[in-house]
């Protein structure tokens, strides 16, 4: 540890006060220095951080709500599920105490209402249910399993594979001579399966997030994460936002500062002779008071979009390889619309207890999200929309409404409820009731871009990820979260990302209640 006489005001200042800013702050605080002591950890006993976010909730992408009058209910307005190969995600939580239960999977009296035909998931090996027109090997099977199928013709052993295996795999995968990272994932699959269950797949497969012609090693290998047999869906039981809200009161619990309303303006090195540091610019509660702090590291923990938009105030503006880099993943458009009923009407009147029915409407689908209780019946429903044209048709609806730099759940347009109930009515054959709670959420306003991000085709994401941890050789700024990491969309791979700035850039040693072998991504 270096000793001076004129110390910083912060030892690291971590910029995004998401999961992976919360993550990288507590680490931080609680870690201990490796084989080489970090040059950034002043004469202080305990490092000094804080974390700075813009909006003046923590949290970022993880946002939980009870609906009204509820109190086991949770409304997941961002992140859902925790797989339990996300090594990361389960010792984090089970150091925290955030307590996991499994997720209730596919339910067989769940409908799929697809052309206008209305059948159930047990009737799917039923080829004539099936209002599509595939191919006689095709006849009979799920879309996940024609997934399956398709990849296991590039990587027969696909299903073994856990997140380190795909990471060596994806590198080397060829297609007719081409790499795999140089081709869509539609375009590969095009030329594995037939037009109809193309199609299939498109309409009504579980997977259907994460169904678009991004980056095919990438996608391949998101897709083929929960095929491992010891892969389970796991939801956190007091909600999603608990991780976070945990990791908040564990940095303050070990002396970090939690600094909300604070949105960074401007970086620049500071002159401090031997000893790098930064000068951070933030403006605090709007424009109008201003806040400088002097880091000796600093941790950019935000997503891509307002990364982008920060850049040509840091050091970082010009800089072409960065900028390559930060073209190397974007957005994906995504908000969710959550609704309580005082009834399962979808239990009472098709037998449904939980699950995901499917279609190709605009809705896309509905997520059965459970009942208050044996007592109190009212229950949660999502819909969950993804595909650009789908998100094109309900920004109609939704016009007007607000997407701002805080994530804030707002009540939906009274058009954009009864269109969605006119087709929840469609797909379930049933009246629907009105609901008596909806909240929605849109996440592409500018202080998020977008719910997750994808890689774009052509990069290398095993290169671009080590990049972006030390984007300007020799100044001690760092970038991690979601979007720079081989697992986006989760937030595993957030963890991922910051528990390697952690060790790889901040010299700290790995923690005692993480597994030696646990994979942290290239």
């Amino acid at each position: 540890m270096s000793a001076t006489g004129d110390e910083p005001d912060v030892d690291v200042a971590v910029v995004g006060g998401g999961v992976a800013g919360l993550y990288a702050a507590w680490r931080v605080l609680e870690g201990v220095p490796g084989e080489r002591p970090p040059t950034w950890w002043t004469s202080r006993q305990r490092p000094a951080v804080t974390v700075f976010e813009a909006s003046e909730r923590l949290g970022g992408r993880l946002c939980s709500l009870s609906p009204d009058g509820t109190r086991r209910l949770r409304a997941e307005m961002g992140g859902i599920a925790v797989l339990t190969t996300h090594a990361l995600v389960v010792a984090t939580t089970d150091r925290l105490g955030v307590e996991r239960d499994p997720l209730e999977g596919g339910d067989p009296n769940n409908l799929l209402y697809l052309r206008g035909h209305r059948f159930r998931a047990a009737d799917w090996c039923d080829p004539d249910s099936v209002p599509y027109a595939l191919a006689p090997g095709e006849r009979g099977r799920t879309p996940e399993q024609l997934l399956t199928s398709a990849v296991e013709t590039l990587v027969p052993d696909a299903a073994d594979l856990d997140a380190a295996g795909w990471d060596r795999r994806k590198r080397t995968v060829t297609v007719d001579g081409r790499a795999l990272t140089d081709l869509g994932l539609w375009d590969v699959l095009r030329e594995l399966v037939s037009p109809e269950a193309f199609q299939l797949m498109a309409d009504a497969g579980a997977f259907r997030p994460q169904f678009q012609n991004w980056n095919a090693a990438e996608a391949i290998a998101d897709l083929a994460a929960s095929w491992p047999a010891d892969a389970q869906y796991e939801r956190l039981r007091d909600g999603y936002e608990a991780l976070p809200r945990a990791l908040a009161d564990a940095v303050g619990a070990a002396g970090g500062e939690l600094a909300p309303g604070h949105r960074l303006h401007s970086v620049t090195v500071a002159d401090r002779g031997d000893q790098p540091a930064l000068d951070l610019a933030f403006e605090v509660g709007g424009e109008r008071a201003h806040r400088t702090v002097t880091a000796s590291a600093l941790v950019l923990a935000i997503p891509q979009r307002p990364l982008a938009a920060l850049a040509p105030r840091t050091p970082l503006a010009g800089r072409a390889q960065f900028e390559r880099d930060l073209e190397a993943v974007g957005p994906v458009p995504l908000f969710h619309l959550l609704l309580a009923y005082e009834r399962p009407w979808w239990e009472e009147a098709l037998g449904i207890r939980a699950g995901r029915s499917a279609t190709d409407l605009p809705i896309q689908s509905c997520f059965y999200f459970g009942t208050e209780s044996d007592t109190d019946r009212r229950s949660l429903l999502m819909v969950g929309y993804n595909a650009p044209d789908a998100t094109a048709f309900w920004d109609a609806y939704s016009a007007g409404s607000p997407r701002v730099d805080e994530a804030r759940p707002t009540a939906p347009p009274p058009a954009m409820l009864r269109e969605v109930t006119r087709q929840l009515a469609a797909v379930h054959g049933t009246p629907v009731p009105d609901p008596y709670w909806a909240r929605f959420m849109d996440w592409r306003g500018h202080g998020f871009g977008g719910a997750s991000h994808r890689w774009a085709v052509g990069a290398r994401s095993w290169e671009v990820i080590p990049r972006m941890r030390r984007p300007l050789p020799g100044v001690p700024l760092h970038v991690c979260g979601e979007a720079w990491s081989d697992d986006p969309g989760w937030v595993e791979g957030a963890l991922r990302t910051a528990e390697r700035v952690v060790r790889d850039e901040l010299g700290l040693a790995a923690p005692d209640w993480l597994a030696p072998d646990a994979y942290l991504g290239p």
